[in-house]
């Protein structure tokens, strides 16, 4: 009986033992959410990533609005100078583009030639010229990377008791100087600094250099009002007040920033702090990043949510989105008084913007949204109780809305009849033909410099005072909407006037309201 019962108990263990040695021989490597250093693209994700002994497998989502999605054939992962190859897809065959479905993402399984289970980091590469989609520094040791940053900015203390720029014309060069901690130039990360155009509808980067192989950049621009202009990092936003004759420093912990624009990572805590400010408005900058998605009342989802909605329809969403958001700026204790002035007054003239843009609006979400088949709205309306909410804001009465970057929206008779009389309207509306007309200058007030740096261009405002040595072109608006009438002819006393002055002195053209020197 004991001899039975000890060969039973020998039995199992060498079963047991064969087990472990078969587990153990299919034993995986996983890595969840595994962080990554940069990225090429905003659209493919690595959700999980598999070392087995037989296939490196990568699940992936692609995010796609719509249209079709493919992974290139000639796929690889890199780690340690040794690449291996794609193999394929059950989801994503190779040489196949599959439909993205309504949820917007396509996941997917990609399995790869296998990689050692001790591989800390390895670079996703979807083209050998790298032209591709690219993920670089995917760690699979699950440390997030970020880059050092500097001591001084970590115990900034900013002033909560700082006011916003005066919102007089005041013609100069607005600068931001751009560092990007722990950039490297085959991350491909792009840098645009945007500001809008006074004199016209439309978006205008700033001119800059390249990005130096340190990550910094300083960009400059002309500019006449302080306006909130945008730097944008690859596609994030980031909204800060660009002042004349002013100078921002603007410092990006560029691993964070990358983790903190994906579907993955977004709602992290520790990826929601990853820029610094310097300069003499870097209290308001900071505070910024906190209301950026608050001042626009057209959200994410706002086509679609519009989408076969009535004039008035749409007007009771605006109007309730507005309220939402401003309550949201009102009650938030993170931000001082001229933050809150400024989120305010953007707010209320982009909801403005919204009523008075409705038909626009409305007819162009089925297109936007993807969606077909929505039926036309009647657009008629009566224009005296529609717009009657208007008759609320404070701002349309007030200097705070040449803070908003779409003031140029505001310049159509209808649009006038609801704001304050402003003379700067006047003139952006005449610079917006001008703009038309002239499109080889300037589209605001700025300096265009020669290839030898002698001869600029600059479009003033206001009858101006010229020195002998300025050749100008002079186009006389008597008043609003008027044709020009004169070319090269001295304005007259009381008469508006916006003058192209081209001068290659050191003296410099002047007007009442702006001084420019070469």
């Amino acid at each position: 009986m004991n001899t039975k019962h000890s060969l039973q108990k020998a039995l199992s263990l060498v079963a047991f033992l064969m087990l472990l040695v078969a587990t153990t021989a299919q034993a995986k490597r996983v890595v969840e959410r595994p962080y990554f250093l940069g990225s090429n693209n905003h659209k493919l994700e690595i959700e999980r990533v598999t070392l087995d002994k037989k296939a490196t497998i990568i699940d992936v989502k692609i995010y796609q609005a719509s249209g079709d999605v493919g992974i290139d054939s000639h796929a690889s992962i890199m780690a340690n100078g040794v690449k291996y190859d794609y193999i394929g897809s059950k989801q994503l065959p190779k040489g196949v583009f599959v439909k993205v479905p309504e949820c917007g993402y396509v996941a997917a399984t990609l399995r790869f030639k296998p990689m050692p289970e001790s591989t800390t980091e390895f670079d996703f590469r979807e083209t050998a010229d790298n032209s591709g989609w690219n993920i670089y520094g995917v760690r699979l040791d699950g440390k997030r990377p970020h880059a050092d940053i500097p001591q001084h900015l970590l115990q900034q203390a900013l002033d909560k008791n700082s006011k916003l720029p005066s919102t007089d014309l005041n013609l100069g060069k607005t600068v931001v100087a751009v560092r990007l901690l722990g950039y490297k130039p085959e991350y491909k990360t792009t840098l645009d600094i945007i500001a809008d155009n006074w004199f016209s509808p439309y978006r205008m980067p700033y001119e800059h250099d390249s990005i130096s192989v340190d990550g910094t950049c300083q960009v400059s621009a002309n500019a006449i009002l302080p306006t909130v202009a945008t730097i944008r990092v690859n596609r994030t936003e980031i909204p800060f007040l660009a002042v004349p004759n002013d100078t921002t420093t603007v410092t990006i912990d560029l691993p964070t920033l990358t983790l903190a624009a994906t579907h993955l990572f977004a709602n992290d805590s520790d990826v929601k702090k990853y820029v610094w400010f310097e300069g003499k408005h870097a209290a308001v900058d900071t505070e910024l990043q906190s209301v950026k998605t608050k001042i626009d009342v057209l959200g994410v989802t706002s086509f679609d949510d519009i989408c076969g909605m009535t004039p008035l329809q749409y007007r009771d969403y605006v109007q309730q989105s507005y309220e939402r958001l401003l309550a949201a700026i009102n009650s938030n204790a993170a931000i001082g008084s001229a933050t809150r002035t400024l989120a305010q007054s953007i707010l209320s003239m982009n909801y403005a913007s919204a009523l008075f843009g409705f038909k626009n609006n409305i007819s162009m979400a089925p297109m936007i949204a993807g969606k077909r088949g929505v039926p036309r709205a009647d657009m008629s309306i009566d224009t005296v109780s529609y717009f009657k909410p208007l008759e609320k804001l404070s701002v349309l009465h007030s200097k705070n809305q040449r803070y908003y970057y779409y003031l140029s929206d505001f310049t159509s008779a209808l649009r006038r009849k609801y704001i304050s009389a402003d003379p700067l309207l006047d003139d952006i509306a005449v610079g917006k033909r001008l703009s038309h007309s002239w499109p080889t200058h300037s589209a605001f007030l700025s300096t265009v410099d020669s290839e030898k740096g002698v001869s600029k261009t600059f479009i003033l405002i206001h009858p101006p005072v010229f020195n002998q040595r300025s050749s100008c072109s002079h186009f006389l608006y008597p008043h609003l909407g008027h044709t020009p009438f004169s070319l090269r002819a001295m304005p007259q006393s009381g008469q508006r006037s916006m003058v192209v002055c081209e001068g290659n002195s050191s003296v410099a053209a002047l007007t009442p309201l702006v001084n420019v020197s070469f």
